[in-house]
């Protein structure tokens, strides 16, 4: 039951959502795209694939995403969360990038 967080980039309208694709674990952690509003979401990248679970010390969690803004050359997010409960992760995308890394 970790948060996860969404976003509607400027331009696109495509949705980029930031979450745990587990009920197991806080590992790993996924951006997400959808063009269609939500009813899909094909592309995906993963982050933060440590294997292990919350006991031992592996967790990225508590996402936070934010759109680029409409005056930036091009759509990106930028994503922070909590990197094993030490220290504040932080990743900043274009979504060309996202889109030619993802599955």
């Amino acid at each position: 039951n970790s948060g996860l967080d969404v976003a509607k980039l400027p331009h696109s309208g495509t949705l980029a959502l930031i979450f745990n694709p587990t009920t197991t674990n806080r590992t790993p952690l996924r951006l997400a795209l959808s063009k269609d509003n939500g009813d899909t979401w094909p592309v995906h990248v993963d982050f933060e694939v440590e294997h292990g679970t919350v006991k031992n010390g592996r967790e990225f969690s508590y996402p936070a995403i934010i759109p680029w803004p409409a005056s930036a050359p091009e759509e990106g997010v930028s994503i922070t969360y909590t990197w094993n409960r030490k220290r504040v992760g932080f990743i900043s995308l274009s979504l060309k990038e996202v889109e030619a890394r993802g599955s």
